[in-house]
């Protein structure tokens, strides 16, 4: 497990090529796919930013949003 956990995160230096291949196949055949919000738990760390707003349809919320997304990018 830990040898595949080191794939999955791009940390090859001590793995051969031959069990490259055989995890890359495997990921394939089973169509697996990273789960970010899992490792984002994990870590204790998500880069989400809450914003708190009385009305989500006053038009000035909507310039809030544009303005903070604009920001943070």
């Amino acid at each position: 497990m830990t040898t595949v956990s080191r794939y999955v995160n791009g940390k090859y230096g001590k793995m051969s090529a031959k069990t490259r291949q055989k995890i890359q196949q495997a990921i394939k055949d089973v169509d697996y796919h990273v789960n970010r919000q899992a490792q984002m738990l994990k870590r204790q760390n998500s880069h989400l930013i809450g914003v708190v707003v009385a009305d989500v349809e006053n038009f000035f919320s909507s310039l809030l949003f544009k303005g903070a997304d604009q920001v943070l990018s």
